[in-house]
């Protein structure tokens, strides 16, 4: 699925625009999982779905 970011006239505009756009794409990302699944860091970096959806909270 495409993610587009809409047109922005301001530079305030763009950045509410940006951290719009982020939380949605964290919130698709997060979308389905189960707690296992989110608490999971399958990668060598010890953050996971969980802890950056807290992060940003």
């Amino acid at each position: 699925m495409p993610f587009f970011a809409p047109s922005v006239t301001t530079e305030a505009d763009a950045a509410f625009s940006f951290l719009e756009q982020q939380c949605t794409q964290l919130k698709v990302t997060a979308l389905g999982l189960t707690d296992e699944q989110a608490r999971s860091t399958p990668t060598a970096s010890a953050m996971s779905i969980s802890g950056l959806l807290a992060h940003a909270a």
